[in-house]
Protein backbone atom coordinates (compact mmCIF):
# COMPACT_ATOMS: atom_id res chain seq x y z
CA UNK A 1 0.00 0.00 0.00
CA UNK A 2 2.85 2.35 0.81
CA UNK A 3 4.41 1.54 -2.55
CA UNK A 4 1.15 2.42 -4.27
CA UNK A 5 0.93 5.69 -2.38
CA UNK A 6 4.52 6.49 -3.30
CA UNK A 7 3.90 5.80 -6.98
CA UNK A 8 0.75 7.92 -6.94
CA UNK A 9 2.53 10.75 -5.14
CA UNK A 10 5.29 10.69 -7.76
CA UNK A 11 2.75 10.80 -10.55
CA UNK A 12 0.82 13.64 -8.83
CA UNK A 13 4.05 15.64 -8.41
CA UNK A 14 4.84 15.06 -12.07
CA UNK A 15 1.42 16.37 -13.08
CA UNK A 16 1.81 19.44 -10.85
CA UNK A 17 5.21 20.22 -12.39
CA UNK A 18 3.80 19.82 -15.89
CA UNK A 19 0.90 22.07 -14.95
CA UNK A 20 3.33 24.78 -13.82
CA UNK A 21 5.23 24.44 -17.10
CA UNK A 22 1.99 24.79 -19.05
CA UNK A 23 1.03 27.90 -17.09
CA UNK A 24 4.44 29.43 -17.81
CA UNK A 25 3.96 28.67 -21.50
CA UNK A 26 0.50 30.23 -21.43
CA UNK A 27 1.95 33.40 -19.92
CA UNK A 28 4.67 33.39 -22.57
CA UNK A 29 2.02 33.50 -25.30
CA UNK A 30 0.44 36.55 -23.70
CA UNK A 31 3.82 38.19 -23.17
CA UNK A 32 4.57 37.78 -26.89
CA UNK A 33 1.13 39.22 -27.72
CA UNK A 34 1.79 42.14 -25.38
CA UNK A 35 5.17 42.86 -27.01
CA UNK A 36 3.56 42.80 -30.47
CA UNK A 37 0.90 45.26 -29.32
CA UNK A 38 3.64 47.44 -27.83
CA UNK A 39 5.42 47.54 -31.18
CA UNK A 40 2.15 48.45 -32.88
CA UNK A 41 1.60 51.26 -30.36
CA UNK A 42 5.04 52.72 -31.02
CA UNK A 43 4.38 52.70 -34.77
CA UNK A 44 0.99 54.34 -34.18
CA UNK A 45 2.56 57.16 -32.16
CA UNK A 46 5.04 57.96 -34.92
CA UNK A 47 3.74 60.34 -37.64
CA UNK A 48 4.09 57.77 -40.40
CA UNK A 49 0.97 55.62 -40.28
CA UNK A 50 -2.31 57.50 -40.70
CA UNK A 51 -2.77 58.55 -44.33
CA UNK A 52 -4.89 61.41 -45.61
CA UNK A 53 -5.49 61.92 -49.33
CA UNK A 54 -6.38 65.46 -50.41
CA UNK A 55 -7.67 66.26 -53.90
CA UNK A 56 -5.95 69.52 -54.82
CA UNK A 57 -7.43 69.46 -58.33
CA UNK A 58 -9.59 67.16 -60.46
CA UNK A 59 -6.47 65.34 -61.61
CA UNK A 60 -4.05 65.72 -58.70
CA UNK A 61 -3.98 64.32 -55.20
CA UNK A 62 -1.77 65.13 -52.24
CA UNK A 63 -0.92 62.44 -49.71
CA UNK A 64 0.02 63.34 -46.15
CA UNK A 65 0.79 61.06 -43.22
CA UNK A 66 0.12 61.62 -39.53
CA UNK A 67 0.21 59.84 -36.21
CA UNK A 68 -2.69 57.54 -35.40
CA UNK A 69 -3.43 59.89 -32.51
CA UNK A 70 -3.51 63.05 -34.62
CA UNK A 71 -6.83 64.89 -34.56
CA UNK A 72 -6.47 66.12 -38.15
CA UNK A 73 -7.76 62.88 -39.73
CA UNK A 74 -10.62 62.94 -37.23
CA UNK A 75 -11.50 66.43 -38.49
CA UNK A 76 -11.92 64.94 -41.95
CA UNK A 77 -14.15 62.14 -40.62
CA UNK A 78 -11.35 59.55 -40.67
CA UNK A 79 -11.87 58.08 -37.20
CA UNK A 80 -10.39 54.64 -37.68
CA UNK A 81 -6.70 55.47 -36.98
CA UNK A 82 -7.59 57.08 -33.64
CA UNK A 83 -9.91 54.19 -32.72
CA UNK A 84 -7.15 51.73 -33.59
CA UNK A 85 -4.73 53.59 -31.35
CA UNK A 86 -7.18 53.77 -28.44
CA UNK A 87 -7.89 50.03 -28.68
CA UNK A 88 -4.17 49.29 -28.79
CA UNK A 89 -3.64 51.21 -25.55
CA UNK A 90 -6.56 49.38 -23.98
CA UNK A 91 -5.18 46.00 -25.08
CA UNK A 92 -1.73 46.79 -23.66
CA UNK A 93 -3.20 47.82 -20.30
CA UNK A 94 -5.44 44.75 -20.13
CA UNK A 95 -2.53 42.57 -21.21
CA UNK A 96 -0.42 43.76 -18.28
CA UNK A 97 -3.29 43.04 -15.88
CA UNK A 98 -3.80 39.59 -17.40
CA UNK A 99 -0.14 38.70 -16.93
CA UNK A 100 -0.15 39.60 -13.22
CA UNK A 101 -3.55 38.02 -12.52
CA UNK A 102 -3.37 35.21 -15.06
CA UNK A 103 -5.41 32.60 -13.18
CA UNK A 104 -8.29 35.02 -12.55
CA UNK A 105 -8.16 36.88 -15.85
CA UNK A 106 -10.21 34.61 -18.12
CA UNK A 107 -12.72 37.34 -18.93
CA UNK A 108 -9.93 39.85 -19.48
CA UNK A 109 -8.24 37.53 -21.96
CA UNK A 110 -11.48 37.21 -23.90
CA UNK A 111 -11.85 41.00 -23.97
CA UNK A 112 -8.27 41.30 -25.22
CA UNK A 113 -9.01 38.92 -28.08
CA UNK A 114 -12.22 40.74 -29.09
CA UNK A 115 -10.51 44.14 -28.91
CA UNK A 116 -7.64 42.82 -31.03
CA UNK A 117 -10.02 41.68 -33.75
CA UNK A 118 -11.91 45.00 -33.74
CA UNK A 119 -8.62 46.92 -33.77
CA UNK A 120 -7.42 44.84 -36.73
CA UNK A 121 -10.58 45.65 -38.67
CA UNK A 122 -10.23 49.37 -37.93
CA UNK A 123 -6.57 49.31 -38.99
CA UNK A 124 -7.37 48.10 -42.52
CA UNK A 125 -10.36 50.39 -43.15
CA UNK A 126 -8.12 53.01 -44.92
CA UNK A 127 -7.20 50.35 -47.44
CA UNK A 128 -10.86 50.20 -48.51
CA UNK A 129 -11.42 53.95 -48.26
CA UNK A 130 -8.38 55.15 -50.23
CA UNK A 131 -7.01 52.02 -51.87
CA UNK A 132 -3.32 51.11 -51.72
CA UNK A 133 -2.33 54.74 -51.16
CA UNK A 134 -4.29 54.73 -47.91
CA UNK A 135 -1.71 52.49 -46.23
CA UNK A 136 2.00 53.02 -45.58
CA UNK A 137 4.64 50.48 -44.64
CA UNK A 138 4.11 51.49 -41.01
CA UNK A 139 0.32 51.00 -41.16
CA UNK A 140 0.78 47.59 -42.79
CA UNK A 141 3.21 46.72 -39.99
CA UNK A 142 0.67 47.86 -37.39
CA UNK A 143 -1.99 45.60 -38.90
CA UNK A 144 0.47 42.71 -39.03
CA UNK A 145 1.46 43.15 -35.37
CA UNK A 146 -2.18 43.27 -34.30
CA UNK A 147 -2.98 40.18 -36.37
CA UNK A 148 -0.13 38.15 -34.88
CA UNK A 149 -1.05 39.30 -31.39
CA UNK A 150 -4.70 38.30 -31.89
CA UNK A 151 -3.59 34.91 -33.25
CA UNK A 152 -1.41 34.27 -30.19
CA UNK A 153 -4.14 35.25 -27.74
CA UNK A 154 -6.83 33.34 -29.63
CA UNK A 155 -4.80 30.14 -29.89
CA UNK A 156 -3.88 30.15 -26.21
CA UNK A 157 -7.40 31.00 -25.07
CA UNK A 158 -8.76 28.09 -27.10
CA UNK A 159 -6.09 25.76 -25.68
CA UNK A 160 -6.93 26.75 -22.09
CA UNK A 161 -10.64 26.31 -22.76
CA UNK A 162 -10.24 22.83 -24.25
CA UNK A 163 -8.00 21.74 -21.39
CA UNK A 164 -10.52 22.89 -18.79
CA UNK A 165 -13.34 21.10 -20.60
CA UNK A 166 -11.41 17.83 -20.74
CA UNK A 167 -10.51 18.00 -17.05
CA UNK A 168 -14.11 18.81 -16.10
CA UNK A 169 -15.35 15.91 -18.20
CA UNK A 170 -12.97 13.48 -16.51
CA UNK A 171 -13.98 14.67 -13.04
CA UNK A 172 -17.65 14.28 -13.84
CA UNK A 173 -17.09 10.77 -15.15
CA UNK A 174 -15.60 9.63 -11.85
CA UNK A 175 -18.36 11.30 -9.82
CA UNK A 176 -16.28 13.51 -7.53
CA UNK A 177 -12.66 14.51 -7.04
CA UNK A 178 -12.07 12.02 -4.21
CA UNK A 179 -13.17 9.02 -6.27
CA UNK A 180 -11.25 10.43 -9.22
CA UNK A 181 -7.96 10.50 -7.34
CA UNK A 182 -8.60 7.09 -5.78
CA UNK A 183 -9.23 5.55 -9.19
CA UNK A 184 -6.11 7.24 -10.57
CA UNK A 185 -4.10 5.86 -7.62
CA UNK A 186 -5.25 2.31 -8.38
CA UNK A 187 -4.69 2.71 -12.10
CA UNK A 188 -1.16 4.12 -11.96
CA UNK A 189 0.20 2.55 -8.77
CA UNK A 190 2.40 0.01 -10.56
CA UNK A 191 5.74 1.27 -11.93
CA UNK A 192 5.08 -0.35 -15.31
CA UNK A 193 2.00 1.88 -15.71
CA UNK A 194 3.97 5.12 -15.48
CA UNK A 195 4.39 5.35 -19.25
CA UNK A 196 0.63 4.89 -19.66
CA UNK A 197 0.05 7.66 -17.11
CA UNK A 198 2.33 10.00 -19.03
CA UNK A 199 0.54 9.27 -22.30
CA UNK A 200 -2.86 9.86 -20.71
CA UNK A 201 -1.66 13.12 -19.16
CA UNK A 202 -0.57 14.46 -22.54
CA UNK A 203 -3.90 13.41 -24.04
CA UNK A 204 -5.72 15.44 -21.38
CA UNK A 205 -3.55 18.54 -21.69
Amino acid sequence: MNLKNLEWDNFYIYMRKQGCSMKAMDKMYYLVALVLQGIALILEILPVGAVMVFATSPTERTIEVYSYFSMLPVGYANFTPLLTGILTILIVLLGVIALFKFDKATCIRKVIFVCSIVSLLFSIVPLFLFGAVGMTAASYAVSCMILLSAAAVGAETEKIYLSSQIIASEKNRWGDIGKYYEAMRCTFAAPESRKQATILYHEWF
